[in-house]
């Protein structure tokens, strides 16, 4: 026979009251307090597992409790009346310096996997299979947070305007599957930029058609978002941000971070760099295009040359910022 010395919450009240748990190996349990006595058998009984020093409970149908913070005596009782007892290996995990390092190990590791591997062919999975109002929901939000707070109406010449758009909509008669909407604004601090949304709104600054020598120049550009936009790239890399900050929440528990970054997610859109594969992708796409329309591939690498030349690429939120790898670039659209 086992005492184990605790308190009892018998279910009548909301007091504690010290009590003694007989137990013996055969699973039969006693709980003796000044009130009376309780008995039940092992089975019929939830014991809590052990975790540190944490008391443990022995909860009985009744609805009465029985608390101890004897642990080693419980597990003691458990291991002759089981064999083992609830929460071993949790205990020894947490008690063994050589598995505690092995579980971080094991916990870095399944990180190091998740941000690498896991999270991206999951993100690009819901990328594929999200419903297109959703989609439109949002980049209709993230176009209208733009336009609050970053963008300004397009000062271009409206014939110049209608010009871009008459050739724009020759390159997206090709995609029908996909509504491509051209957009003209002031993009101000932004500078030379093309940016599109995962719904198909591509947004051209003043500053990137001031810039172009020719309107081809602006065309190719337009050709590599639209990449972004068939490949899923906007939408996987957003998805890609939520889950990475879902994942951060549920090992830091830091709420206000994954807050931050869940209402910055529409300027994340333009804000972030793409992946180098993305940006491959999205220029293979547009070489494809280019070449159809008879769009030669030096424009593509002329205007990318001539931001870098004037420098918008050094301020941080404009085309070369948010589209890295330049020179390699360059090279490829000059077939070196």
């Amino acid at each position: 026979m086992i005492n184990i010395e605790g308190y009892v919450y018998d279910g009548s009240s909301t007091r504690k009251h010290p009590a003694t748990l007989l137990a013996s190996g055969g699973g039969q349990i006693k709980v003796i307090y000044e009130r009376g006595e309780m008995a039940a058998q092992l089975e019929d009984v939830r014991v809590s597992q052990r975790l540190g020093n944490i008391e443990r409970q022995f909860r009985f149908d009744n609805g009465a409790v029985f608390v101890t913070a004897d642990n080693d005596r419980v597990d003691q009782f458990l291991k002759q009346a089981l064999g083992k007892h609830p929460g071993g290996l949790i205990h020894m995990l947490e008690t063994k310096s050589r598995y505690v390092v092995l579980s971080l190990l094991i916990l870095v590791l399944a990180m190091v996997w998740s941000v690498t591997i896991g999270i991206p062919r999951l993100a690009q999975h819901a990328a594929e299979i999200a419903p297109e109002a959703l989609v439109e929901q949002i980049s209709a939000q993230a176009m209208e947070v733009f336009d609050d707070h970053l963008l300004a109406p397009s000062e271009l010449h409206p014939e110049t305007q209608a010009w871009l758009q008459q050739e724009f909509a020759k390159l997206a008669a090709d995609y029908p599957d996909y509504r491509f909407t051209l957009h003209f604004r002031d993009g101000g601090d932004i500078g030379a930029n093309a940016f599109a949304l995962p719904g198909g709104d591509l947004v051209v600054t003043d500053a990137l058609v001031e810039l172009a020598e020719v309107d081809k120049e602006v065309l190719a550009v337009l050709a590599h978002e639209m990449g972004h936009v068939v490949h899923r790239h906007g939408l996987r890399r957003l998805f890609e941000d939520s889950m990475m900050a879902a994942l951060l929440f549920g090992v830091t528990g830091d709420i206000n971070s994954f807050a931050q970054t869940a209402a910055a997610l529409p300027t994340l859109l333009v804000s972030r760099s793409y992946a180098r594969d993305f940006e491959r992708e999205a220029d293979e796409f547009a070489q494809q295009v280019m070449q159809r329309h008879g769009i030669d591939d030096i424009h593509f690498a002329n205007i990318l040359s001539r931001i870098d030349d004037e420098g918008f690429g050094r301020h941080g939120s404009d085309f070369l910022s948010t589209h890295p790898n330049t020179r390699e670039r360059v090279q490829r659209f000059n077939g070196e």
